[in-house]
C-alpha cells in the first residue's frame, strides 16, 4: 500500500468528510492521441499505475499508444489518500487543532481569516480524511453513470449550492461546465477522457 496527497477542493473536502463524496474525479492528462476506436486500461501490468490508451483495429491483438501512457493520480487499489483542504492552526476547546475552511460558508469570521494554509501547503498532520481506493476506472465524461454521478457528490448539500435536478448525471454535467469555466456547455461537448476512483473512508 502506498500513501499519497490528494488535494481536494472545499466541495470534495467537505464532502469526503461527511461521507457524502465517494468517488473522486479528475481529467487524464494528457488525452488520448486518437480518442475514438481507443480505451483505456492496465495492459498486462495489471498492479501498475500506468495505463495505456488501446485498440483492437483488426481483431489482431492489442495495439497501444505506448508513448501516451498515463499515471493514475490515485495509485491504484489497496492505496491510501490522505485529504489536503485548506486549513489552518486554531486550537479549540473541543482539543481540535485545526478548523477547516469547507466547514465554513463566505462571510462567516472564521471563513475570511488570513492565515489559511493554501491546499498544498497543509501538511500530513492537519488531515481529518484518509481513503482507501478501492477501484480506479478511465472513462469519457458522457460516460459517467447515475451511480458515479450520485458517488460524486453532485445530489447532496456539498453541490457548490447551485440549483439541483432529480438526475445525478445531469447534475455531473452542470457541475463539470462549472468546474471548467464554460457555461455554454463547451466543455461537456468535448468529452474528454476522466479519471474515476471509487473510495471509502477510512473510519477513526
Amino acid at each position: 500500500m502506498i500513501e499519497r496527497a490528494f488535494r481536494a477542493d472545499a466541495r470534495e473536502a467537505k464532502g469526503l468528510h461527511d461521507g457524502t463524496v465517494g468517488c473522486l474525479v479528475r481529467v487524464v492528462d494528457p488525452q488520448a492521441l486518437e480518442a475514438d476506436g481507443y480505451q483505456y486500461g492496465h495492459g498486462k501490468a495489471e498492479l501498475s499505475d500506468f495505463w495505456y490508451p488501446y485498440s483492437y483495429p483488426n481483431g489482431d491483438g492489442l495495439a497501444a499508444q505506448c508513448d501516451a501512457a498515463v499515471r493514475s493520480p490515485f495509485g491504484v487499489v489497496g492505496d491510501r489518500l490522505w485529504v489536503q483542504e485548506t486549513a489552518t492552526p486554531y486550537p479549540l476547546a473541543s482539543g481540535q487543532r485545526y478548523i477547516y475552511r469547507a466547514d465554513y460558508t463566505p462571510g462567516e469570521p472564521r471563513h475570511e481569516l488570513k492565515s489559511w494554509y493554501k491546499v498544498c501547503s497543509m501538511p500530513r498532520k492537519a488531515c481529518r480524511t484518509l481513503l482507501d481506493v478501492t477501484d480506479v476506472r478511465v472513462v469519457r465524461a458522457k460516460d459517467v453513470t447515475r451511480a458515479d454521478a450520485a458517488a460524486i457528490g453532485v445530489c447532496g448539500a456539498s453541490f457548490l449550492g447551485y440549483q439541483k435536478t432529480n438526475w445525478p448525471e445531469e447534475n455531473f454535467r452542470v457541475l463539470w461546465d462549472l468546474l471548467h469555466g464554460d457555461r455554454d456547455g463547451e466543455a461537456w461537448f468535448q468529452n474528454p477522457w476522466l479519471w474515476l476512483a471509487t473510495v471509502a473512508k477510512v473510519e477513526a
